[in-house]
C-alpha cells in the first residue's frame, strides 16, 4: 500500500545567498530544490523534537515542570510516554 502524506503549501523567503547554496546542493544531488528543503527541514524538525523531549523529560525529573504543563504543551501522548520511562 502506497502512502501519500497530505501536504499544505506555504510560501517562504529565502536570502539570496542561502537560496544559491540550496540550488547547489539539489543540483548536485539531482533532487529538486523544493524535495531537498524538505527533507533538510523534516531532519531538523526530527533532532530538535528529540532534543525538546530530553529537556522536558529530564526537568520532569528533577521536578522542574508539571505533568499538567507536558500535556498542555506537547500531550498527553508524551505525558504518558515521559511517565513510562521515569
Amino acid at each position: 500500500m502506497l502512502y501519500i502524506m497530505k501536504t499544505r503549501q506555504i510560501n517562504i523567503r529565502f536570502p539570496e545567498d542561502l537560496l544559491k547554496d540550496i540550488s547547489k546542493i539539489s543540483s548536485v544531488l539531482n533532487i529538486n530544490k523544493s524535495e531537498w528543503i524538505k527533507a533538510a527541514l523534516a531532519e531538523k524538525v526530527y533532532e530538535k523534537k528529540k532534543e525538546i523531549y530530553s529537556d522536558i523529560k529530564t526537568m520532569y525529573k528533577k521536578g522542574l515542570i508539571s505533568e499538567k504543563e507536558i500535556k498542555k504543551s506537547l500531550g498527553e501522548k508524551i505525558l504518558v510516554n515521559i511517565k513510562n520511562e521515569k
